[in-house]
């Protein structure tokens, strides 16, 4: 039946869709191709603009073949601008779910960036739009607790990364406090409670680094339920599944590895081994490769040895997934943001590539899953952001990495040189940004090309302006004090320029916030400045790396001959007009004169 389902796509590009759609049909009636013949209708409909009829044809192909990856990936390609109300309305929402979560146990399926359409597909749900609502303490008579505990959706999402939205926060807190204070005071509930959504909370509380909201009274009962299973742990008394129950929940307040300092004999769920692998063996893990990592360069400049403080007390980001990029090389990369520019031979092959101030690994690793032929050698300030990399190259099965502790300031007097530098997020954290640009080019290979990301003035207004605040008060970068900050900004009202800072996904995490708000070093620069910049350097702009295709159809409009969009003041008055259009970083491309 493949001729039949080549011919209804041929009838459907010659414009003849109404024939297009009756071969399909037949199809089905005939019981042939059904799951094909469900793809095609999907990929006509989704053409047409109708998305509900494409999301019905794509959950149909997939009841029928559940591991066609191309037909899960049209389904979620098909659901952003999707009107949920419309989804429920129709029928669809439960079996639209059912394939959302499949989606989260398939090993070979990216659904990373497709997070954002499953969250608001959980938003839409009629137990966290009632959570939302609801303004007092959860009991149990609430008709929507155990539906959304229960929601396995929601289980996965918050199982796999941080949801930075405040509206998550929110129910997510409320629900963390019923669960510790159900384990105090009235245990036998907890047996309705599904283990899978309380290990899931546990995950998602980690990943933040505990920064939710924490009152007086859930201190007082943490500390009586570790105190209970401690007794119990010391005694080597089994641990039970209620008491299990209760290790996890106390896992969503503090890390297990803090104080469980041996494993125990008992009845250990899935669940709980998944925890212990997250909060006690991966951080064991990273002690070790602490000690494999070595030393590229001394760390001698005070700033250097201020921000590396910082990072060797919270490690940023604390990532736990990522999208792997397609196989490329740096030409091919090049060639796609800027078609304009022709890179030299030597790109199109194995590249040396330097990562300076690597982090906790995200980027290296991604590029050296997009140049699978090149070798990346990747140096940062912090040792414990270094061995999370490090750990995290290990799970992604990447051996093409050196890691190496170091300060991009010291590099000068390092010999070797590489065809790529790529030093994003960290240049703005130094006292003379210059200088550190400078030192990355003296190991600039001939022909070889850099990637530079900096903060943009305009963008980060509003966090300038809360970081100012924070230092008036001289608050301190603890964990507690960065706790109590979050709920002081989430409390302001929606008019202040400083709850703004809620809209940054750094804001909701311990790291990420102290990164954002916190951080001992941080310059920001403007498109005049860093166009000064790559003159004193003697640098050429390839230039601005913008990933979104709206932004460039908006200045292409306004700047129609600037064909190769190099024109750094069209730019900045791009920028002035657009304040928010860099919001990340200016992120660009350059090369030596």
């Amino acid at each position: 039946m493949i001729a039949d389902l080549y011919l209804a796509q041929k009838l459907y590009d010659a414009g003849d869709a109404i024939a297009a759609r009756d071969k399909c049909l037949a199809l089905i009636s005939q019981k042939e191709s059904v799951g094909e013949a469900h793809h095609l209708l999907g990929i006509f409909a989704k053409q047409e603009g109708n998305s509900l009829e494409a999301v019905s044809h794509f959950c149909q192909a997939l009841d029928i073949e559940a591991s066609d990856s191309l037909t899960r990936r049209h389904l979620l390609d098909t659901l952003p601008p999707i009107d949920w109300d419309d989804v429920h309305k129709a029928g669809l929402f439960h079996e639209l779910c059912h394939h959302l979560r499949a989606s989260f146990q398939i090993s070979d399926f990216d659904i990373r960036k497709h997070l954002p359409v499953v969250v608001a597909a959980i938003q839409s749900s009629d137990p966290f739009q009632r959570s939302i609502g609801y303004e007092g303490k959860v009991d149990p008579a609430q008709p929507w607790l155990a539906e959304l505990m229960a929601d396995q959706l929601l289980q996965a999402v918050i199982k796999s990364e941080i949801i930075p939205l405040e509206n998550f926060e929110t129910v997510l807190t409320r629900l963390r406090c019923y669960l510790l204070k159900t384990a105090i005071n009235t245990p036998t509930l907890l047996e309705s409670v599904p283990i899978e959504f309380c290990a899931a909370l546990a995950h998602q509380a980690y990943l933040t680094e505990y920064a939710y909201y924490l009152s007086d009274e859930e201190r007082d009962w943490l500390k009586k339920l570790r105190n209970d299973l401690t007794t119990k742990i010391e005694t080597g008394e089994k641990l039970h599944l209620a008491e299990v129950m209760k290790l996890i929940i106390s896992a969503c307040y503090v890390p297990l590895g803090e104080w469980l300092e041996k494993f125990f004999s008992g009845e250990e769920s899935a669940e709980f081994e998944s925890l212990a692998q997250l909060q006690i063996l991966n951080p064991l893990e990273e002690i070790d490769l602490d000690g494999q990592i070595e030393s590229l360069t001394p760390i001698s400049d005070q700033t250097s040895q201020d921000v590396k403080a910082q990072y060797e007390q919270n490690p940023f980001p604390r990532w736990s997934m990522l999208t792997r990029p397609a196989p490329n090389s740096i030409a091919a990369t090049l060639q796609f943001f800027f078609p304009q520019f022709e890179p030299s031979q030597k790109l199109s092959g194995p590249c040396d590539i330097l990562i300076a101030g690597c982090g906790t690994g995200q980027q290296p690793i991604l590029e050296a899953l997009r140049y699978p032929t090149s070798h990346v050698t990747a140096i940062d300030l912090s040792r414990s952001s270094l061995a999370y990399a490090a750990r995290k190259a290990k799970a992604y099965d990447v051996n093409s990495i050196e890691f190496l502790s170091g300060d991009i300031l010291e590099l000068e007097n390092y010999n070797e040189t590489f065809d790529v530098i790529e030093c994003t997020g960290v240049l703005h954290h130094m006292a003379d940004p210059l200088a550190g640009w400078q030192a990355l080019l003296s190991r600039l290979a001939p022909g070889g090309v850099m990637k530079i990301g900096l903060y943009s003035e305009l963008a980060r207004r509003h966090i300038t302006t809360t970081r100012n605040w924070i230092k008036e008060q001289g608050l301190a970068a603890t964990p507690a004090v960065i706790r109590n900050t979050r709920q002081q900004i989430l409390a302001l009202p929606p008019d202040d320029p400083k709850r703004q800072v809620t809209n940054f996904a750094d804001f909701y995490s311990i790291s990420g916030a102290r990164d954002l708000l916190f951080h001992v070093q941080e310059s920001t620069f403007t498109l005049p400045k860093i166009q000064d910049a790559l003159h004193k350097l003697d640098l050429e702009l390839i230039g601005l790396q913008i990933s979104s295709d709206s932004l460039k159809n908006i200045y292409q409009a306004q700047f129609p001959d600037d064909l190769s969009m190099t024109n750094l003041d069209n730019w900045h008055q791009f920028e002035l007009e657009n304040p928010n259009s860099f919001q990340e970083m200016y992120i660009f491309w350059c090369r030596g004169l």
